[in-house]
């Protein structure tokens, strides 16, 4: 082995142990018996991190947020850390397996539904906070400080939900506070509030159903879906649509796609599931909505396995329906699906035509189309236009953006990017 090689590694080494040591130091040698024993006698809180081998947001919090100077510096002053494996492999260390029975007690003795699993406690050793997830360093010290203001505990929340609060501002609060933690009691604390709240229907209610929402088939949406007209007069047009949009978008994937395997060949078919994507729409629109959307949705999946499927489709539905019923975002994509690489100038006076009243728009992909569209058109001085006026919006969003030539700017807007296809072994 040359000099070079051993002196970079030598220098890896420092370099990984001086990051290790400016994080979060972890009690690596001690039972929890011990921790405990030592958060008394020092005044300091506790932190447990309660992980798996298998995790990967565990290994990911592990390997680039508990390891950050700023991360370290906090928990460190403030915190006795403690590690804490719950699954058990055979390349265990000694040291992972001396904690064996206090992982065991740990599973026994809290709610720990997912991990990671972050629990804090006082110097006594009662739990008093708790939350799970991935997150960055920073968001990671503001769950260190909450885990040490009285006012920001999950303990004491629930101490004042048992009291008797039901302020719809305290209950929300709650529930992120429950929801954090992977806490099962966070369905029945929102149905209690749900019951108490739904007749007539209170914009917080409306708040707790939309936060409990977890797809379409979500009781709280169809809930919500039932009683639309008034959520809409609550929240909004423009949240209330969008919020309805977002969580049927939601569920649109599982039932889009059709997998089987031939018995004879073993070979794996993937497919368009037409008459799923109908049903699955026909729960939420008129037949003829619902029947455009799952059109729509044809087109949209159907480039992953059949490309020429979902031009036809995305054709037919520009020249058959126009933009009816359909959100900005759909009538961009069907535009893409039509123009294609802009070499068929049928297609494209189709796309003209069908976008021709969001000339004055002033959203991005908007001006983005515009620029491709009037580029394979051949009408450059548009083209130039537009795309001056995608750059323009670029760098209103992102000040830092960089500003190219009129002429540079279509190159790359007007570039075909190959669609990735799903291929069937």
């Amino acid at each position: 082995m040359n000099l070079k090689k051993i002196v970079l590694g030598v220098a890896g080494i420092f370099l990984h142990s001086l990051v290790m040591a400016q994080g979060i130091s972890f009690e690596m040698d001690k039972s929890w018996k011990e921790v405990v024993a030592l958060a008394e006698k020092t005044g300091k809180h506790i932190f447990v991190d309660a992980y798996t081998t298998w995790c990967g947001p565990c290994i990911e919090m592990d390997r680039n947020v508990f390891p950050q100077k700023e991360v370290g510096d906090f928990y460190n002053a403030n915190f006795i850390n403690f590690k804490i494996q719950m699954d058990k492999t055979v390349k265990d260390s000694d040291a992972v397996k001396a904690r064996y029975a206090d992982a065991a007690w740990f599973e026994k003795t809290y709610t720990i539904a997912a991990y990671p699993c972050y629990l804090f406690f006082d110097p006594k050793g009662n739990l008093i906070h708790q939350a799970g997830g991935s997150r960055t360093g920073p968001e990671f010290v503001t769950l260190g400080r909450e885990a040490i203001d009285p006012n920001q505990q999950i303990a004491h929340m629930h101490k004042l939900y048992q009291e008797g609060n039901r302020s719809g501002t305290f209950v929300l609060g709650y529930l992120q506070k429950l929801a954090s933690a992977n806490d099962p009691k966070m369905e029945v604390v929102a149905d209690d509030f749900i019951a108490a709240n739904s007749s007539p229907l209170t914009e917080t209610a409306v708040d707790v159903m939309m936060f409990m929402t977890t797809g379409a088939e979500s009781p709280y949406f169809l809930q919500l879906w039932k009683n639309r007209a008034e959520v809409i007069r609550i929240k909004g047009e423009e949240k209330g649509q969008r919020y309805f949009s977002r969580v049927i978008e939601s569920g649109v994937m599982s039932k889009a796609m059709t997998i089987s395997v031939d018995p004879a060949t073993g070979k794996t078919n993937r497919g368009i599931n037409e008459n799923g994507l109908r049903a699955y729409f026909n729960q939420f629109y008129p037949a003829k909505q619902a029947n455009l959307q799952a059109d729509f949705n044809i087109a949209k999946y159907g480039k992953l396995f059949d490309p020429q499927l979902s031009y036809e489709k995305a054709k037919a539905i520009v020249k058959e329906n126009g933009t009816t019923d359909l959100e900005a975002t759909q009538i961009q994509q069907l535009a893409n699906m039509v123009l294609r690489d802009g070499s068929n100038q049928e297609d494209v006076q189709l796309v003209l035509t069908f976008v021709k009243d969001f000339e004055s728009a002033s959203d991005l992909s908007m001006l983005q189309l515009f620029t491709k569209v009037y580029f394979f058109s051949g009408d450059l001085t548009k083209s130039y236009a537009y795309a001056e006026r995608a750059m323009d919006q670029l760098k209103k969003n992102r000040p830092e953006y960089e500003k190219v030539s009129a002429e540079e700017f279509v190159k790359k807007v007007t570039a075909v990017m190959p669609t990735p296809q799903i291929v069937t072994n």
